[in-house]
């Protein structure tokens, strides 16, 4: 994984610039592997100090310093209109065009124009304009990919990555306890926070602007995720979004040698597959990957076959998921918890194979099928069921109330987690002031309190959202693609009304348009057709779950009155393993199990009061009941202790 850090000088007294590089090249080295030597690119002028990890093979990164300007690009950026062949090139290698794109764009923005605006896809740039005294930092519309950064002994430190500013002389970090608690109860941290109080990340559609002769950074908003005007018909969006998903990815893809796709039994991924099938790409390759062959491995086989593509199923055994977990931990910034860090066992297997390219398609069911959008609930013998339409929601507070009960891991009340009486404090009121925040400034965007929900869960950078914590273990061994970052595919979902959100009626048709056959494949979900009427899609999946669960306490039940042990790696549906299983893991005799055991029972946390752990073994026992929220709740302990086991922090 390419890494770069910078530092800024904010005042005249700050030391040399030249003289800071080998401490940010020792502070990137020991913050990724201290064991083995990185080839680096060095640089500096007056105002700035910058080292780079040279990138794996396969990767994006991008260095220029022509003309006393330095550009650094992290990932694949369109061109804004015709303009990026005015000048010429200041890098020769296949993301040339793209640094001319931000090159153009960053000149523009210092001049006062709006290039920055047209500019589309996954990356982060860092840009010196020495003639304007004045360095930008630049994040993608949806804050794809994280731009950490923080102020110590006069300098601003800058990197794509938050370890290496841990090593850094002056910087201090200091937990803050309000982040613990999103992280536990949400498995992920939002807004521009992180871990610690002292280092934030930039926000999506952002510009910081650091003066050289001031020391004052600006931060503006160069781009706004607003609604946009809506089709006139329901066909004329069904066209809009297959040719939006047609024209995105032939133009990710076009500089692959070997493209693998992530295929799971849903329609996110059958969407890419579809779509490529209709364009003279690279080879291409489709994996799936499991706790065991299951329904969804079935389905996604089907899909595979029906588009007559290489298909290859990876077997996920728990052993390897907590093999890997640390390493997983590591590439997650400490902005996410272990529930969702599935690909980094995948995807190694992948690029040994030979795959320069990972496509995945993460994500859409959030703008897409408005997955997150509420619907409405009846009871029947005392058990909660959904149906398949939407509930009504009005007011702020009441979309705070949803998005709060949709993230929040917990399940009952809260002293069935692990909390300790340092973190008690912060529990209730923490998490909810931070969705009111992001709710507000959602609804300055539009009148519509669904686009808030929306909004609000993509507005904060969905590299922060909780299911991007796989893409960042995708990175960490691969070039990684995923069109919902282009401003084509974002731009056909502002024009999208919530109601043809609402399950993706108008994504799943456009799917049905590029590829008949592969759209009409029953979904995994729910066994049957994606198409059926809502309502029998809620039967569906509502009589599976039920016919699933019952099925699962009569082998309980069995098992207890046979005292016989639970068959190992035994599971029939899903891609993952289910979260109580995860936890239980640590049970084991396996070192890493063994060591994270260790951390919960006398480690840092429980020092500080932060953990108890004497609420450790009722937890478990309700993983063991099936439990399944108890599980997150474990696993988000686990990544935690991890974390700062490797990464120490100040605890007040």
């Amino acid at each position: 994984m390419d890494i770069f850090l910078a530092a800024i000088r904010i005042r005249a007294s700050s030391g040399d610039c030249a003289s800071l590089v080998e401490t940010l090249e020792r502070a990137l080295q020991t913050a990724v592997d201290p064991a083995t030597p990185t080839a680096t690119t060095r640089w500096s002028d007056q105002q700035i100090a910058f080292v780079c990890i040279a990138p794996l093979t396969a990767s994006d990164a991008a260095c220029s310093t022509a003309d006393e300007r330095l550009i650094y690009i992290n990932g694949p950026v369109a061109s804004p209109g015709g303009r990026v062949d005015a000048q010429p090139g200041m890098f020769a290698g296949p993301y040339r065009q793209r640094l001319r794109s931000v090159y153009h764009a960053a000149e523009g923005w210092l001049a006062g124009s709006e290039e920055l605006a047209a500019l589309s896809g996954s990356f982060c740039a860092l840009y010196h304009a020495p003639h304007a005294a004045r360095t930008l930092v630049i994040s993608d519309r949806l804050g794809s990919r994280p731009i950490f950064y923080c102020a110590a002994a006069d300098w601003l430190y800058l990197a794509s990555d938050i370890r290496p500013l841990l090593r850094l002389p002056g910087v201090r970090p200091r937990l803050d306890l309000e982040s613990v608690a999103q992280f536990i109860r949400y498995q992920m941290i939002l807004d521009d926070r992180t871990l610690y109080s002292t280092i934030k990340t930039v926000p999506p559609a952002t510009v910081v602007a650091i003066d050289h002769r001031s020391g004052e950074q600006q931060r503006s908003a160069y781009w706004s995720l607003r609604p946009l005007p809506c089709f006139a018909t329901r066909h004329e969006a069904i066209e809009a979004t297959a040719d939006a998903f047609s024209t995105a990815i032939r133009r990710i893809v076009a500089d692959s040698q070997r493209l693998g796709l992530l295929l799971s039994g849903g329609f996110d991924s059958r969407m890419l597959l579809a779509a490529l099938d209709r364009i003279d790409g690279p080879p291409l390759h489709a994996y799936t990957f499991g706790p065991s062959f299951t329904e969804e491995t079935q389905v996604a086989r089907q899909v595979a076959q029906m588009c007559a593509t290489p298909w290859h199923f990876i077997e996920q055994p728990l052993a390897a998921y907590w093999q890997h977990l640390a390493s997983s931990v590591q590439t997650s910034n400490g902005l996410h918890a272990a529930g969702h860090m599935h690909l980094y066992h995948p995807t190694s297997i992948m690029a040994r194979a030979g795959c320069d390219t990972v496509l995945n398609g993460w994500g859409f069911d959030l703008p897409y099928s408005g997955s997150y959008l509420p619907k409405e609930t009846f009871r029947v013998l005392g058990r909660q069921l959904y149906s398949y339409r939407m509930a009504s929601v009005g007011t702020r507070q009441a979309v705070v109330d949803h998005l709060h009960a949709t993230l929040d891991m917990q399940s009952g009340a809260f002293g069935r987690s692990l909390l300790g009486a340092a973190l008690q404090p912060y529990w209730e009121s923490a998490p909810r002031a931070t969705l009111a925040h992001l709710v507000d400034r959602a609804s300055a965007t539009s009148d519509s309190p669904y686009d808030w929900i929306d909004y609000t869960l993509m507005g904060f950078g969905v590299t922060k959202f909780r299911s991007y914590s796989m893409l960042m273990n995708v990175r960490s061994q691969a070039r990684e693609r995923n069109p919902l970052f282009e401003s084509d595919i974002i731009e056909v979902y502002q024009r999208l009304p919530y109601q043809w959100r609402f399950l993706g009626p108008v994504f799943r048709r456009a799917v049905r348009q590029l590829n008949p056959a592969v759209a009409n494949i029953r979904y995994s979900n729910t066994g049957i057709s994606g198409f059926a009427p809502p309502v029998v899609q809620a039967l569906a999946m509502q009589g599976r779950a039920t016919w699933r669960s019952n099925g699962a306490r009569l082998r309980h039940l069995g098992q207890r009155i046979t005292g016989s042990a639970p068959a190992p790696g035994v599971q029939r549906s899903g891609s993952y393993h289910e979260s109580f299983d995860m936890a239980r893991y640590f049970e084991t005799d396996a070192p890493i199990a063994q060591a994270v055991g260790r951390l919960l029972h006398s480690g840092k946390l429980v020092e500080a009061g932060i953990l108890d752990p004497r609420r450790l073994q009722p937890a478990l026992e309700r993983c063991r009941a099936g439990l399944d929220r108890s599980g997150f709740t474990v696993m988000a302990w686990v990544a935690l202790a991890l974390w700062l086991d490797l990464h120490p922090a100040e605890i007040a």
